[in-house]
């Protein structure tokens, strides 16, 4: 890993992304294309008007997650 780079946990995959990275930007490259999800970062759920505000750190969890309908 370069020294530019973090890992972090994405829905339970590890991978590298540049340190620095703010959250609102992981989410424009890896949400899902009918845009009804929510985003956990490190188990606390983070309203969409705050994804801007945080940057990305070391062995952070991110999880995508997408309502199911049904019981």
């Amino acid at each position: 890993m370069q020294q530019d780079e973090i890992a972090i946990e994405i829905n339970g995959e590890i991978k590298k992304i540049p340190a620095h990275k703010k959250l609102q930007t992981l989410v424009d490259e890896i949400s899902p294309a009918h845009g009804f999800f929510s985003i956990a970062l490190n188990e606390k759920f983070i309203p969409k008007s705050d994804y801007a505000q945080y940057t990305l750190a070391k062995n952070d969890r991110v999880e995508v997650v997408i309502p199911r309908p049904g019981g």
